[in-house]
């Protein structure tokens, strides 16, 4: 055993727990609370949430923009239909 590595059962392979800080196990507390947080590290954390959560806006807003083209088509056919027929 080595100080800021621990041995994960799982995946049968020493892991090194500076690379895992802010998502570790209890075998990684000691080092990461020792370890304090860079603020460059929290921002970068930040901005892969606001990236996901753009990218899911992004897909709303296509299913939106899909669902508008449908009914705006379906109009279309419904009026070119009544207006042949005279009605």
């Amino acid at each position: 055993k080595q100080a800021g590595f621990y041995y994960d059962n799982l995946l049968r392979r020493c892991i090194n727990c500076s690379a895992i800080c802010g998502q570790h196990p209890s075998q990684c507390l000691p080092f990461c609370d020792n370890k304090p947080v860079t603020t460059s590290s929290r921002m970068a954390v930040l901005e892969q949430k606001l990236g996901n959560d753009q990218d899911q806006w992004l897909v709303v807003y296509l299913l939106l923009t899909l669902c508008l083209c449908t009914v705006i088509c379906s109009l279309l056919v419904g009026w070119t239909h009544f207006k042949r027929r005279g009605v």
